[in-house]
């Protein structure tokens, strides 16, 4: 079974593909500026987050997009290898590649264009790595997470211990 890395199917498009666009969202629509940029800079320097968000809070280290997709990528292939069917195996592997290494990829393209696009920072989500989350009393661990950034309704630095 094959697997299609088509672009427009997974939304993949790096700032210097997109087609012209008319800006319509309002200023409150939009991530947080400073946010958006410390994302954008996560290649460079990690920096601990506490995000406020609608369902509860979200605290850990900001890593980038691509890191987050080459992870998934491992831990999909990791997840198959052992399985005694080779079918399973390649096609997890092309999973793999197709959907997480192929967005890694386009990732790592829209870093060294700098992500922007007609003058607007294009980075839409934010990715964290040893993250704590606290949703409705509870405290929920994960290792990566991606959460869009205009979801974002507060934020601040460092991270908040629950």
């Amino acid at each position: 079974m094959a697997i299609s890395n088509d672009s427009s199917a997974s939304g993949g498009h790096t700032p210097a593909e997109l087609p012209d666009f008319n800006l319509t969202a309002g200023w409150h629509q939009l991530p947080d500026g400073p946010l958006q940029t410390l994302v954008d800079q996560s290649r460079y320097i990690g920096v601990g987050v506490t995000l406020f968000m609608p369902w509860g809070i979200a605290a850990g280290t900001i890593v980038p997009g691509e890191k987050f997709f080459d992870v998934a990528a491992t831990k999909l292939r990791e997840a198959t290898a052992l399985d005694p069917n080779e079918e399973v195996r390649k096609y997890a592997d092309e999973l793999g590649q197709n959907m997480y290494g192929f967005v890694a990829d386009g990732l790592r393209k829209s870093a060294e264009d700098d992500g922007i696009h007609q003058g607007v920072l294009t980075t839409c989500f934010i990715h964290l790595e040893d993250t704590t989350c606290h949703i409705g009393g509870r405290n929920v661990k994960f290792d990566y997470l991606r959460l869009q950034l205009s979801h974002v309704t507060g934020w601040t630095y460092g991270l908040r211990t629950f």
